[in-house]
């Protein structure tokens, strides 16, 4: 159940700063829809595997994530 809420949310909040914040005809528009869909399917994917990783196998995942996309931005900060 919570997870069709959260679903909701998202899919929510990507329409109204679709309407209040760009516009409708905005450009961004259909991106900030794309991204809403994004979102919801990632949510619906996500969580049911997230529950079968345990914790500390997750945050050394995410810890791994996070050092290579610093790594990336450093070194694409020295390339230019």
């Amino acid at each position: 159940m919570h997870l069709a809420v959260i679903a909701a949310a998202s899919v929510l909040a990507g329409a109204i700063a679709a309407v209040s914040g760009f516009g409708i005809g905005s450009l961004l528009t259909p991106l900030l829809l794309v991204i809403a869909l994004g979102v919801t399917v990632g949510t619906f994917i996500g969580v049911p595997i997230l529950g079968r990783i345990p914790e500390s196998a997750y945050r050394r995942l995410v810890g791994g994530l996070l050092i290579a996309l610093g790594i990336s931005l450093i070194v694409l900060t020295f390339r230019t």
